[in-house]
């Protein structure tokens, strides 16, 4: 069906050629996707938005978890999350479902799998983690989830190819590693046991999401503005 709407929308519409107003919600999915859309086209960003309240900073370096929260599916790189875990003997919980779930919890018996959790559940794991590791594979187009973690003042590690990078600035509220780069990943976990490098890596986190929060307030009001200009 996804490729019928497609072909229904290239022929019968002239597809994105004709389209004159884009909404983008990272630059890097704005640059692959440009490409394919009319050059004369307006691009207008506008963040999804987060729901919470501020809340205390979680004292991420008093915890020792390391987590992934996301789909457990290939394209997630939660084996290259739990392989890591196991190779440096790290503390290491995994969120979430998908078709490989079964699988990684036969093949990494040392990291522990909660599956799905609601909103609650989540928000517990991340106020008892050290960092979030974010190794999904594929570009992504946000990557809330690192920005759900930065609100709580955990730090996170982040595939340098993903749209989640914009959300990090390295050294200051999170760190980057060379996708699919084992060793790369590893020295990012390792710099991570480090109490004083986390403790200022979480309040830099903190401080930066809140100094410009992406809330549901915000969001509206900048669509409700591309709306007016278009």
């Amino acid at each position: 069906w996804r490729h019928v709407r497609q072909s229904v929308g290239a022929h019968t519409h002239a597809g994105p050629l004709t389209l004159k107003n884009i909404i983008y919600i990272s630059e890097l999915s704005r640059s692959v996707l440009e490409k394919h859309i009319n050059p004369n086209a307006k691009w207008h960003f506008v963040s999804n938005p987060i729901l919470g309240d501020p809340r205390p900073r979680v004292r991420a370096e008093d915890n020792s978890t390391y987590i992934f929260i996301g789909r457990i599916s290939k394209e997630k790189g939660c084996a290259d999350f739990c392989s890591a875990m196991t190779r440096l003997g790290l503390n290491g919980v995994v969120v979430g479902d998908g078709p490989l779930l079964a699988e990684l919890q036969t093949a990494w018996p040392n990291v522990k799998f909660m599956g799905w959790q609601d909103r609650n559940g989540v928000d517990d794991v991340i106020s008892k983690a050290r960092a979030l590791v974010f190794c999904s594979l594929w570009y992504e187009t946000q990557g809330l989830v690192v920005q759900e973690a930065m609100s709580r003042g955990i730090p996170a590690l982040v595939a340098d190819h993903t749209a989640a990078r914009e959300s990090v600035s390295s050294g200051i509220n999170g760190m980057l590693y060379t996708r699919a780069d084992a060793e790369s990943l590893d020295r990012g976990l390792v710099a991570l046991t480090d109490n004083l490098l986390v403790a200022h890596l979480s309040e830099g986190a903190y401080s930066t999401y809140w100094s410009n929060p992406p809330t549901l307030k915000a969001h509206v009001d900048a669509l409700l503005g591309v709306y007016a200009a278009i």
